[in-house]
């Protein structure tokens, strides 16, 4: 007799893990059919919170490099002035000292 109840007993895990299966099929179609005729968009099963995660860090890596990139352009540009009122200052001495 025992045999018989754990032969039941795994068909009827059986058939309950088919009814959750079928369920959610039929679920997932029945709320993409809703979304379509109210104008929703559609839930992205495959964006999980890891994914977003991982975009929101892209987002932040790029923002990053070009405020860095812009920095250093700055700073360029400043070095390259300062240089230049270095150059006209030394010119301008060596003028007075030829005089």
């Amino acid at each position: 007799m025992n045999k018989h109840y754990s032969d039941a007993w795994y068909y009827i895990k059986r058939a309950g893990e088919e009814l959750v299966t079928g369920l959610s099929e039929s679920t997932t179609t029945a709320e993409m059919k809703a979304r379509d005729r109210l104008g929703m968009e559609p839930k992205s099963d495959t964006e999980t919170q890891t994914d977003r995660l991982k975009e929101e860090l892209e987002s932040i890596r790029t923002q990053t490099e070009e405020e860095s990139e812009r920095l250093f352009s700055h700073a360029r540009e400043q070095i390259e002035d300062i240089q230049q009122q270095l150059q006209q200052q030394n010119h301008s001495q060596s003028k007075g000292i030829l005089k």
